[in-house]
């Protein structure tokens, strides 16, 4: 956004000013904004041909030179929207960029300000990403049937649904066309017309099948999918009349059977598809498109669907706290030591290794962000849309940072938890068990009576067993702390319950036994009953930790200069040794009584 004013054209110069974006080269980007020349309001794109303007309108009161205009350009996926003077003009929708078979947003390329063949001027420019506007997001993949989600009640649902396997699978009725199932976010239905709406599904199908939005009747909804038979990504609308395809994009790869993620971004009258994450195609409607009912849909013939998850910004749909909190207050006045993102960083990454995840929460850990906020109450962490938020005092009673996160020696077990009686651990709140926690709700764990996902925890606590190796890595971008891209996550079948089990249960029957170190393990003599030559390396192993002849005796490399009698004796004799000194080149610094046989003296 900026404030922009055209110079009056004098000697052949042309007068424009325009928002510059999606800039790849100076023959490949987009623009929009005045042209005094035409009197209108353009959007276009520079091709190697020229300017190209794509979409014009006349503003009220006519465009003038020297005269200062309020521009706004405001981008959802592949639909352009431009602002003039707080009025919304118009909106386009381009195509997406593709790059080496990837497609992308028109966020990709880089933005600024510009003209053809103009002189102006510009105050007040500002470029911001907008952070995710979402404050409420639901999910479910069907693993426990159908789910809160999915609409109940009389009128929600035409055709046949029914969930088995994890997937909630839907078909036509017999001498029908389309197989309809509304969901719901926290109960609510429907969304105000000011408000984001974000929708996406994995799903297969042979027929076409996605997501409907602005639903009002059976006969009359907007809908985004995929038509495998016409290998299309296609946007619409459907009226009693039939079916319209308002904007649609080839895609080849669409085949029957296979899963396919669709996501469809609703934002005033805009909207825009990806497809497997990736910019497919957009339209901007006559009208708002979030105040409708939304759900999912199987046309033509019968479609499975993996999972789906809701997102919106209205504030009027009920949040669910995915929080975790003290067991009480604490008792000290004095401050406690804040977090440092530094050390965030490492016992997030630490937290990632002790969680034992499916492929499908593995997922669910695609993006996040993690950063220090002073929570409210006795709040020690929570997550909310993306976001993990840590307390930056532990509601006051002071985080511990384990500096050996690998291990559990500060604990000893008690029950379900360990518990720390002494040192630092013992009195304040332990980090890594509330970052392990929060990961979990971020993977799509619900809270629980009693384990890791408990809803309480207390200043010496740990709810979670140190892992074994790790066996396999997740990337993990998180912003605000620096350097936490690539963590390690344990093999993917250790968090699976069997029915009824608690998640106490699953963390003792997967967790390694907890090995005292502190002593030295008795082996008898090599020969002695019971224990074969063999065995030897247990002994060493255990006694060594593996450790290497060298590094069991650092001195090894030492090389004496000593001298020796000229007649050997038969009794040991005390002598001198020279150490050398490194940097001297000689050997006369050090001088260390030894005692050497004579047999025994070297150089």
């Amino acid at each position: 956004m900026a404030s922009v004013k055209v110079v009056k054209p004098t000697a052949g110069w042309n007068a424009n000013s325009y928002v510059i974006f999606d800039y790849q080269s100076p023959t490949n980007f987009k623009f929009a904004g005045l042209n005094v020349s035409t009197n209108k309001i353009e959007m276009g794109q520079r091709t190697a041909g020229g300017w190209q303007v794509l979409k014009q309108a006349s503003f009220p009161g006519s465009v003038k030179n020297d005269t200062w205009y309020n521009l706004m350009l405001s981008v959802n996926g592949l639909t352009a929207t431009l602002v003039v003077n707080n009025s919304n003009v118009f909106s386009y929708t381009f195509a997406a960029t593709v790059v080496d078979g990837w497609s992308y947003g028109l966020n990709w390329g880089l933005v600024g300000f510009g003209s053809n063949r103009s002189r102006g001027a510009m105050d007040n420019i500002a470029v911001q990403v907008v952070p995710p506007a979402a404050t409420v997001t639901g999910s479910d993949d069907f693993t426990s049937g159908s789910g809160p989600m999915v609409t109940a009640v009389a009128g929600s649902a035409t055709g046949s649904w029914a969930s088995a396997n994890g997937r909630l699978n839907g078909a036509p009725s017999a001498g029908g066309d389309t197989a309809i199932q509304l969901l719901n976010l926290s109960g609510a239905t429907q969304m105000s017309a000011s408000s984001l709406l974000d929708l996406s599904s994995t799903f297969n199908t042979a027929g076409r099948a996605g997501l409907v939005f602005d639903r009002y009747s059976d006969t009359d909804f907007k809908f985004a999918a995929i038509d495998v038979p016409a290998r299309q990504v296609i946007i619409g609308h459907r009226t009693a009349g039939g079916w319209f395809v308002d904007a649609s994009v080839a895609n080849a790869s669409l085949a029957a059977g296979v899963d396919f993620k669709l996501g469809v971004s609703i934002k005033g009258s805009t909207a825009s598809v990806t497809l497997n994450d990736q910019a497919a195609v957009g339209f901007v409607f006559n009208a708002v498109g979030t105040d409708g009912r939304f759900g999912l849909f199987a046309g033509g013939s019968a479609a499975s669907f993996d999972s789906v998850t809701v997102r919106t910004s209205d504030a009027s749909v009920a949040a669910t706290s995915l929080s975790l909190v003290a067991g009480f207050a604490a008792s000290s006045s004095e401050p406690a030591p804040p977090v440092s993102e530094a050390e965030l960083q490492v016992m997030a990454a630490a937290a990632l290794q002790r969680l034992s995840l499916d492929d499908q929460q593995r997922a669910a850990l695609g993006e996040i962000s993690v950063r220090v906020q002073d929570l409210p109450g006795l709040a020690l962490g929570e997550y909310r849309d993306g976001t993990l938020l840590i307390d930056v005092d532990a509601a006051g009673h002071g985080w511990f940072v384990d500096s050996t996160p690998g291990d559990d020696a500060e604990y000893r077990r008690r029950g379900d938890l360990l518990v720390a009686t002494h040192g630092v651990a013992g009195g304040r709140m332990d980090l890594l068990s509330v970052l392990a926690h929060e990961l979990g709700h971020a993977a799509g764990l619900e809270h629980a009576d009693e384990g890791l996902m408990a809803e309480q925890l207390n200043p010496g606590q740990r709810t979670l067993l140190a892992a074994g190796p790790s066996h396999g890595t997740i990337d993990l971008p998180v912003t605000g702390v620096a350097g936490l891209s690539s963590l390690m996550a344990p093999p993917a079948a250790a968090l699976s319950r069997l029915p009824g089990e608690k998640l106490s249960t699953v963390a003792q029957r997967v967790s390694p036994p907890l090995i005292d170190w502190s002593g030295r393990m008795a082996f008898p003599a090599n020969g002695a009953t019971g224990l074969s030559a063999a065995r030897s390396w247990v002994a060493d192993f255990v006694n060594h930790l593996a450790s290497t002849a060298s590094e069991r005796n650092p001195n090894v490399v030492l090389r004496l200069q000593i001298e020796a009698p000229s007649q050997p004796s038969a009794k040991p004799s005390r002598t001198s040794a020279l150490l050398r000194d490194p940097d001297a080149g000689s050997y006369p610094q050090i001088k260390v009584p030894i005692r050497v046989s004579p047999e025994a003296c070297c150089r």
